[in-house]
């Protein structure tokens, strides 16, 4: 009550007979910010920018460390393993699956697992077919979480993405230094 405060805080202490250990039970309610302007790096205690995108040696291992704290978000998630395996079953991709499927994970170069998607790299029926039973597999096990639960997976999956339009970017980045190399190397001959 407000008087057992006010005479602990301004009168008896603790402990006291009221209170005879100095440690005092506390309750609070925690709730994931999802406002991505709020994210600090806690290994420096600096905000970061998520939408970030240079490319300096600073970000050099930024996709490896989204790809972890994803990775430790969804481990620190409060539900079963059992749940957790099958949420992280719903986040394999179509070329994994196919490799398991086919029961041939030493050969990439099978037929089976060269052509995942039809001609100018858009996928193919079955590769849609598979990735919209995952969408749906996600969203019944969604249900099933909590509130806190939903909001972790949610920022592992937004990290996740994060991770591979980093890697994409990284690779255009590189081609596009790679092209202007050539170019240099052949106008100087």
């Amino acid at each position: 009550s407000e008087e057992e405060k006010s005479n602990i805080l301004n009168v008896t202490g603790m402990p006291c007979r009221v209170n005879p250990s100095d440690h005092v039970p506390i309750a609070s309610v925690f709730k994931w910010k999802t406002d991505e302007s709020l994210i600090y790096d806690l290994r420096t205690n600096n905000p970061t920018n998520p939408n970030n995108n240079s490319s300096d040696n600073s970000n050099e291992n930024s996709s490896e460390t989204m790809r972890n704290d994803a990775m430790s978000l969804i481990l620190s998630c409060p539900i079963t393993d059992e749940q957790r395996m099958a949420f992280e079953a719903t986040l394999i991709p179509y070329a994994s699956h196919q490799l398991t499927q086919s029961g041939d994970t030493n050969n990439s170069n099978n037929e089976n697992n060269t052509s995942t998607s039809s001609k100018k790299g858009k996928p193919s029926k079955e590769e849609i077919d598979y990735y919209k039973n995952q969408r749906q597999q996600k969203e019944l096990l969604l249900e099933e979480f909590s509130e806190e639960a939903r909001q972790m997976l949610d920022a592992a999956l937004k990290l996740r993405r994060k991770a591979e339009k980093f890697d994409l970017q990284k690779a255009k980045s590189d081609r596009k230094a790679q092209h202007e190399a050539k170019t240099k190397a052949a106008d100087a001959i």
